[in-house]
């Protein structure tokens, strides 16, 4: 069986080998072992070195079709490409949210190849969100993208309830995160509560993991909250995990003078993450367009109190108290100045770590797998009628 997964996400090249980041690794793993190898339609990224968080995946993947430029894709210069890409296949799967996907959607809808709309994010958030030229095709993308969920054969939405409002389905669909959580160890929660119980809430250590050089995940307004808490009588320390260009945040640092309280570390690996997360006081998600974010599902399984957005599936996973208005400055710094003490902080550790296990790896793959199932033995099942 041939399978095609369509992705805006950048394939990565090297001396001939092609490598996904550790997190996408995960997911495309996943496909592999249900479905086989794959056929990628994605970007491609020709680097010279490797980052630690590279994994090779050039044995799970038959043939990449290439698409150079999404503003090209989205007016339809690659549409013939992209069609003959699904024409060659038996099944497709199309990570919802991008503009790469929604093209390989329309095509499997025109030659009428069954499709699974993996529905990780909110196109509307995403672009426009992202300045004046993503705010004049956030309405073609929105409408591309919910026609294709709407008619996919087979959906997963990594949420319960948000993506599933806006872009229904109306085939059977499944709601199931795509987060990797190991099961929960009690000695992690007693190592935070011990934490909580020694800390110094004059001086507390925010953590935010995202790409550092799109606008969209929200880091400023954190950088912006900075010289409030530091009024407040709370000094702080932001660490922001994740790669990109981070001179637009730097600037953001040095304009409001915190650039000695503001850290940027770049890629790391998900147990150096977990590492980070043990020594922060508080991770902030304060993004303007999200799907339900691994990392702050990751950041509660280590009992860390979590301050977020009210972005897509943010509010399914936090306490209400801890969810802030959207770029709002004066919530983030009032959030953290509420929950600054022992026993608030004691009480969300126990909260977000309780929650976390609903989202553990052993009962998500579960779910998965049995709806993996069930589509491969419907598509066997029409290709031996």
């Amino acid at each position: 069986m041939k399978i095609l997964l369509a992705t805006d996400v950048h394939v990565n090249m090297c001396n001939g080998r092609y490598y996904f980041v550790s997190q996408v690794f995960s997911i495309v793993q996943r496909y592999y072992e249900h479905f086989g190898k794959l056929n990628v339609c994605a970007r491609i990224s020709h680097i010279q070195e490797l980052s630690p968080s590279f994994i090779d995946v050039t044995d799970m993947i038959d043939e990449i079709v290439a698409i150079p430029s999404l503003a090209k894709a989205m007016v339809g210069v690659y549409n013939k490409k992209i069609k003959k890409a699904v024409a060659e296949s038996d099944f497709v799967i199309c990570r919802c949210g991008g503009i790469i996907s929604y093209c390989a959607a329309a095509a499997a809808k025109k030659l009428q190849k069954p499709y699974l709309a993996e529905v990780i994010s909110c196109a509307w958030d995403a672009f426009w969100n992202h300045g004046l030229v993503g705010k004049i095709v956030a309405p073609h993308i929105f409408f591309r993208t919910k026609s294709a969920i709407y008619h996919a054969d087979y959906a997963v939405y990594v949420t319960n309830s948000f993506l599933q409002k806006r872009y229904p389905c109306k085939n059977e669909s499944v709601g199931v995160s795509d987060v990797l959580i190991r099961p929960a160890d009690e000695a992690v929660l007693q190592k935070r509560l011990k934490k909580i119980e020694n800390a110094d809430y004059r001086n507390i250590t925010l953590m935010t993991t995202a790409a550092v050089d799109v606008r969209y995940k929200g880091q400023q307004f954190v950088i912006k909250s900075i010289p409030k808490l530091n009024k407040a009588g709370i000094r702080v320390k932001y660490l922001l995990i994740g790669g990109g260009d981070n001179s637009y945040l730097r600037s953001v640092a040095k304009k409001y003078r915190v650039e000695d309280q503001v850290e940027f570390a770049g890629r790391r690996t998900l147990p150096e993450v977990f590492e980070l997360l043990d020594q922060a006081d508080f991770y902030v998600q304060p993004s303007l367009q999200e799907g339900l974010p691994r990392s702050v599902v990751e950041a509660m399984s280590r009992a860390c109190p979590v301050i977020g957005a009210r972005t897509a599936g943010i509010p399914e996973l936090i306490d209400e108290k801890c969810v802030v208005k959207r770029k709002s400055v004066q919530e983030i710094v009032n959030a953290i100045k509420k929950f600054a003490n022992i026993d608030k902080m004691s009480e969300l550790a126990k909260q977000n770590f309780k929650k976390s296990e609903e989202y553990e790896d052993d009962i998500l793959t579960q779910k998965r797998n049995a709806y993996y199932e069930k589509i491969l033995g419907e598509i066997d099942g029409d290709k031996n009628q």
